[in-house]
């Protein structure tokens, strides 16, 4: 007698482990991608470029200056001509015949140069307000405060002045600031190239014409310069 069985159809069932391996996954996953743009919207928010809902009342805080500078109504070049006339008096009363000289440039002449660029000109993409904008001088550097056209938010640059017998003078980046977001300073040199450049050309062309410039300092008065005045300068 034949006995016939029938066969049941084999059901493969998943190990638990796996399925609960990729849940764990997926969770992580919409952790990490939460994580990330909650970042993002923290540090749109925190340049005040943009208004975010909710974040921009806990990241973002209106930028001011360490204190406000009224800029003097002179432009830089008769102010310099000025200044080379009274040290040319100074040192004629001293009975000194040397072109050795050391000057400063007060923080309301450096706000009043910084308010001659155009407002048209724009910072990596940003319309920066010149006609507002400001330098100060804090401890040694210089605080130059661009208000952002528009907005209530602006970029707070903190600046060494340096001077290189090969290179001239330059600008050494400190810190940089947009609203409330500190830039990294591995982005520093792109994001500022035009920031460090700002006003150094009209103030090198004025003292190269005029001196040899030896040193560069910044001091609670502003920003102390000593070089050597080129022959036929001052009529000593």
């Amino acid at each position: 007698m034949d006995v016939t069985q029938e066969q049941q159809p084999v059901q493969t069932i998943a190990p638990r482990g796996k399925k609960r391996g990729c849940f764990s996954c997926a969770m992580f996953c919409l952790l990490v991608g939460f994580v990330a743009m909650t970042w993002v919207l923290w540090t749109v928010a925190s340049t005040g470029l943009v208004r975010v809902p909710l974040f921009s009342l806990m990241a973002f805080k209106e930028p001011v200056p360490t204190r406000v500078v009224e800029p003097v109504k002179k432009d830089l070049s008769t102010w310099f001509q000025e200044t080379l006339v009274s040290e040319s008096v100074r040192q004629a009363r001293l009975g000194i015949i040397s072109r050795d000289v050391t000057f400063v440039i007060p923080e309301e002449t450096l706000t009043g140069l910084v308010r001659t660029v155009e407002t048209s000109v724009a910072i990596q993409d940003v319309p920066v307000d010149f006609s507002t904008a400001q330098i100060a001088t804090i401890d040694d550097h210089l605080e130059v405060f661009l208000p952002i056209l528009g907005t209530s938010t602006a970029i707070t640059v903190s600046v060494v002045p340096i001077f290189d017998e090969v290179v001239g003078l330059e600008l050494n980046i400190e810190a940089l600031k947009i609203g409330s977001f500190r830039v990294p300073k591995i982005l520093l040199n792109t994001m500022v190239k035009q920031v460090v450049r700002l006003g150094v050309g009209e103030v090198a062309t004025l003292l190269e014409s005029t001196m040899t410039l030896k040193e560069l300092s910044v001091t609670s008065e502003g920003l102390t310069v000593k070089g050597e005045l080129v022959p036929g300068v001052l009529p000593l």
